[in-house]
């Protein structure tokens, strides 16, 4: 007896919104052991006494494997798309100054300066990136990079010995937490590992060491509630004939259906259940003879789904009725006939109450198997359907990740990193206050991702505002004294090795950039430079979190002991530029559930952080 008009698909409203949501359950915080600490530092002498440098990628090869991987792109261009388009690509591509310092034997440094450039053109956000034809293009120039920067081979392998020596003896003093220095080191070494093709176990050492999901969303099984639990209050009516009586009348049935979530590893265990009370006044009709009756039922059902990216499958559903029946008054013209007829149906009435027990029981058990049969029939859905481009485009493997739920939470474990990148060294904290959902991320995500985006790139304002406002930030409000000094736009060379500042330790966030080169109009500063901003949380009289900058931000020229002319000339303005890009407050903005998300519990409502802490290099926030 449950509504097939009225709201029929509360478990398909689940079912969608749940197969993009990512979570992770708690774990014990665990640490770095002494024995894979000990592990890492064998690992890596053995990789140093084993270091094979005829594993390294032979020069000429990759030369040749660009070149042709260059004309499959032009012959891609050529037999798919219209001329002006075609040009357009070249022309953005540039792919012909490699392909001419190749050609004419240029010097090491030409042709690696136009294998970066290349390798830059060839990862961003444009659209048209993700095609097959321009990914095996940059997987050519990937490796046409470290075979130039390793030419002479058996230089290589000594240098990179002693490197994987010098950071054997380092890592035997790491500590138990890993610093963000170790961690950068670490993965400079992975990667070179990977770069110079080596089958070291160090190389799996590193990975298992620092092979924690670095990415965690949660969402609470209160949100899960939200969705599916609603009131039932329907009326129905009643034809049935049981032991010769044809019965007619109305029944309504008041209850509540209710989700649980199931612990369940590789999708999300959910207890669908429905419980109600059941009125119905009904007549009778066995011949001349009338009755009047009235019943009162209590129904339950309940089925188990489990919903993963794969789909929904379903257990059986289960049943149950009890149900009491009252003759309320027998109609006949004939007083023998009204007496017969009640003897009759006293006699009778057992059979009668079980026949429409059962009747009862596979009546709602039917319309809730039809019901909850909805969301199987749902298509399955490709939760990265709609990123997986971007992630191509920016040379991003998909995600490896993990769906699941215990009796508390929906959770989803995900990896963001390439094969030469490492992530987690440790498990995300235990989070002990409630919550709606909330997100960890480590640092190793940011690094990644962004990090490796911006490696070695060159960004103007505009470009650097653009990706701030894609990534959700909102453009800075312009001050009165803005407009009326109108300054110059400015331009910064990232640093190839960790060109973003993220570290979430001891309660505070920083954040930042390092940079090789900096200008501003007429003014150039060739200089290594780290801008950074500290963040703490700060809470407001509605008990909601923000981040808030301690201080100014804060400028650097590593290196340099004391400021020159220039950079002492130039730090200013880089502070003023930069303040804009990390302001007073973050985090200030609430979250806003899309108008286009199915559920009307969800959609349109708005989360406040009510909890952020940064410790041992995650950054937890609770949303509620």
């Amino acid at each position: 007896m449950v509504s097939t008009q009225q709201r029929p698909t509360w478990v398909t409203l689940f079912c969608v919104a749940m197969m993009g949501c990512t979570c992770l359950t708690s774990t014990s915080h665990a640490q770095i052991s002494s024995t894979d600490r000990q592990q890492m530092v064998n690992s890596l002498r053995d990789a140093a006494t084993n270091f094979d440098a005829e594993r390294i990628s032979d020069l000429e090869a990759s030369k040749q494997r660009l070149i042709k991987r260059a004309g499959d792109v032009a012959d891609y261009f050529n037999r798919s798309t219209g001329a002006a388009n075609r040009d357009a690509w070249m022309d953005y591509l540039k792919t012909d100054l490699l392909l001419d310092a190749i050609e004419a034997d240029e010097s090491v440094a030409t042709m690696g300066r136009e294998a970066v450039a290349l390798q830059q053109r060839l990862i961003g956000t444009a659209p048209g990136l993700e095609l097959t034809a321009l990914r095996r293009l940059r997987d050519a120039v990937n490796e046409l990079i470290p075979a130039l920067r390793f030419r002479n081979k058996e230089r290589t392998g000594e240098l990179l010995a002693k490197q994987l020596e010098t950071v054997a003896e380092k890592f035997e003093e790491m500590d138990s937490v890993p610093s963000v220095d170790d961690m950068a080191t670490a993965n400079l070494i992975l990667g070179l590992l990977a770069e110079t093709n080596q089958v070291a176990y160090a190389k799996d050492t590193l990975r298992q060491r620092f092979g924690h999901p670095n990415v965690a969303v949660w969402i609470d099984e209160s949100v899960v509630q939200q969705v599916v639990n609603r009131p039932v209050n329907e009326v129905r009516p009643v034809n049935e004939c049981i032991l010769g009586t044809t019965i007619n009348g109305t029944a309504t049935m008041t209850g509540l259906v209710t989700a649980n979530l199931l612990a369940s590893q590789g999708s999300v265990g959910l207890n669908v259940s429905l419980a109600g009370h059941v009125v119905s006044h009904n007549r009778g009709y066995n011949k001349p003879v009338h009755l009047r009756t009235t019943g009162y039922g209590d129904v339950t059902a309940s089925r188990n789904l489990y919903i993963s990216e794969s789909g929904v499958s379903m257990e059986p559903a289960y049943a149950q009725a009890v149900l009491r029946t009252e003759i309320n008054s027998i109609s006949h013209k004939c007083r023998l006939v009204r007496r017969i007829a009640n003897k009759k149906a006293a006699e009778t009435k057992p059979q009668a109450d079980a026949i429409a027990v059962e009747k009862l029981r596979q009546q709602v058990g039917k319309q809730f198997v039809s019901q909850t049969d909805e969301a199987a029939n749902m298509p399955s859905p490709d939760v990265l359907q709609k990123v997986r481009p971007m992630l191509q485009r920016l040379d991003i493997p998909e995600p490896t990740r993990a769906l699941g739920s215990t009796q508390q939470s929906i959770y989803l474990r995900s990896f963001v990193q390439r094969n030469d990148q490492l992530a987690a060294p440790l498990p995300p904290p235990p989070i002990q206050n409630g919550y709606e959902a909330a997100l960890q991320v480590h640092e190793s995500a940011i690094n990644n991702s962004l990090g490796y985006l911006l490696s070695g790139r060159t960004m103007n304002q505009a470009q650097l505002d653009k990706l701030l406002a894609d990534a959700g930030r909102p453009a800075p409000v312009k001050s009165e004294n803005d407009d009326e000094e109108e300054e110059e736009a400015f331009e910064i060379d990232f640093a190839n090795s960790r060109p973003i500042i993220f570290e979430a330790r001891e309660g505070k966030i920083r954040l930042g950039v390092r940079g090789e080169r900096f200008s501003q109009g007429s003014r150039d500063l060739k200089r290594k430079l780290e801008i950074t901003a500290l963040y703490v949380p700060a809470k407001l009289a509605d008990g909601s979190i923000i981040l808030l900058r301690e201080g100014e931000v804060d400028v650097k020229f590593p290196g340099q002991k004391r400021l020159g002319v220039r950079e002492a000339g130039m730090k200013a303005p880089i502070k003023k530029n930069f303040s804009k890009v990390f302001p007073d407050t973050l985090m200030d903005q609430p979250l806003v559930v899309p108008q286009t998300v199915k559920a009307d519990a969800l959609r349109g409502r708005s989360y406040r952080p009510r909890e952020v802490t940064a410790a041992d290099g995650w950054l937890t926030v609770l949303l509620r």
